[in-house]
């Protein structure tokens, strides 16, 4: 596994054979961020999206509730995955635990290995 993760670590420019080096947690923790967002199948900027619309409240409003720039939340909701640490400040603001939906697809998966 370690293996894997280094070589698609030193693809992407980490490591020995790129200009930027990293540890070996750090490694890892980019790995699994990649491996979530490939395998999670959950477009988390789309729920948080549609929870907006629910709630008739706009991306300028959440920018306002979590101190960010409306622009740059624009950007990061069209993506599929999100840091851990705005998706805390949006759920706070929304009164929604998006985190649950990762942990559903978690249970599923540990099911299924």
């Amino acid at each position: 596994m370690a293996g894997i993760i280094r070589a698609y670590l030193m693809y992407k420019g980490f490591g020995r054979a790129g200009k930027r080096k990293i540890s070996n947690s750090r490694m890892v923790s980019r790995f699994f961020h990649f491996q979530m967002t490939a395998d999670a199948e959950i477009d988390i900027g789309q729920q948080i999206l549609q929870k907006l619309a629910d709630k008739k409240r706009s991306i300028a409003w959440l920018a306002r509730e979590i101190d960010r720039d409306r622009g740059n939340l624009s950007k990061t909701l069209k993506c599929n995955s999100i840091h851990s640490n705005l998706l805390y400040d949006i759920s706070i603001a929304l009164e929604e635990d998006f985190f649950a939906l990762y942990s559903k697809k978690i249970e599923e998966t540990l099911k299924n290995v």
